[in-house]
């Protein structure tokens, strides 16, 4: 133990000591206090930004089948996470948005230019420092002077276990490129820990009816104390053809069902974003498939897990010997290694809860599953250790 860690622990057997001879009890962690829906959304105008990424793209006329050069665009929100000084006289500023807000799939014929502009200020040319197609989470950064630090103020994130089902929270953002103050829109949490098939697999979403439409995409959704607790992600919907053309998809949101990435899975995916710029999940020579209702059922009603869909003949995977058809249902970090079911464990139930676990176990050597097999009837969890390549 070093010496300043003892000197702390002296430092706090002493307070609790004096703390019990005078019959007072140690003083709770201090949070900050919860604010009204006017307080909070000035408290948070430094830090919620617009996003604007423009450029040359390639357009082609579904109906004609015709190509021609025009204008590309994709507008959403973003919030401030972090400030570093670089130099002098200039600081870094860490934006955190969607990946399909900052990285959009358009045919681009030039480089997009990517801008955020703050509430009463001018739009700031960024470079994209990192992004995340499986978490739909990308980072942007800024170089701005170090005297404009008050006015990109971050934000902290929620400590996770205190999000609950009915808390009261804000969505903050740009909806339909508004310009001007961001846009707020006051609900409560209605679920936790969401799975959502939808542009892709997302796992681990916060739930909520604060209402998100376009352009909200990246934007913080708040808890009354103006800290984070997800990144407004999605908008559930009902998909349908536009009578008109019979080839455009139009999507019918669901009133009072939007989604956001839970401050518990997007916090450590964006400190790795800012760090590497990219999260290099370990080559594990499979691929994954959630299971849908009927296939849960008719292999006995096994919900939390994930069906193996391939297995690469000389990867990791086989070489442990998992094969197509097997379930996996947890993930453990092998340095500890806890018992099946104990804290400590993840439970796989979606493609996109693989795709987390993934990213926060790809510095490690080894990964540790708990495996149904389909040769055994899918009676007995196994402990499945797979060495990955480096």
């Amino acid at each position: 133990m070093s010496k300043l860690r003892r000197g702390r622990a002296g430092f706090l057997v002493l307070a609790l000591f004096a703390a019990a001879a005078s019959g007072a009890e140690a003083p709770p962690p201090q949070s900050p206090p919860e604010m009204t829906a006017t307080e909070l959304a000035d408290f948070v105008r430094p830090s919620v930004v617009h996003v604007m990424v423009s450029g040359t793209a390639v357009h082609r006329d579904p109906a004609t089948g015709q190509t021609a050069e025009g204008s590309g665009r994709e507008e959403g929100t973003g919030f401030v996470i972090d400030t570093v000084p670089s130099g002098r006289d200039s600081l870094q500023v860490y934006v955190v948005t969607n990946e399909h807000v900052a990285h959009p799939d358009i045919p681009w014929k030039t480089k997009p230019v990517l801008r955020v502009k703050r509430y009463l200020g001018s739009y700031v040319t960024v470079e994209l420092a990192g992004y995340d197609v499986p978490a739909d989470l990308a980072v942007l950064k800024a170089t701005v002077p170090t005297a404009a630090r008050s006015s990109w103020k971050p934000l902290q994130w929620a400590p996770c276990h205190l999000i609950r089902v009915g808390q009261d929270v804000v969505a903050i953002g740009h909806p339909l490129g508004h310009r001007g103050a961001p846009s707020l829109t006051k609900g409560i949490v209605s679920g936790v820990d969401r799975p959502l098939v939808g542009s892709g697999e997302f796992a681990g979403l916060i739930q909520t009816d604060a209402a998100v439409n376009p352009g909200n995409s990246g934007g913080p959704l708040l808890d009354m104390r103006g800290e984070v607790v997800g990144v407004n992600t999605y908008t559930a919907g009902r998909r349908m053809l536009d009578p008109s053309r019979q080839k455009v998809v139009l999507e019918i949101p669901f009133p009072g069902i939007n989604y956001a990435r839970s401050s518990e899975t997007a916090q450590p995916l964006v400190r790795t974003l800012i760090r590497d710029g990219k999260i290099a999940r370990p080559a594990v020579g499979l691929t994954v498939r959630t299971l849908d209702n009927q296939e849960a059922l008719d292999i006995g009603g096994v919900w939390d897990s994930v069906r193996v869909a391939t297995v690469d003949p000389g990867g990791p995977a086989a070489a442990a010997g998992l094969r197509a058809g097997d379930l996996i249902c947890q993930v453990f970090n092998p340095a500890i290694d806890p018992g099946p079911l104990s804290f400590g464990a993840r439970l796989i139930q979606s493609e996109g809860d693989w795709n987390d676990a993934l990213a926060l176990f790809s510095r490690t050597d080894s990964l540790l599953l708990s495996v149904l097999r389909k040769a055994d009837g899918f009676s007995k969890l196994e402990r499945v250790r797979i060495q990955l390549k480096r």
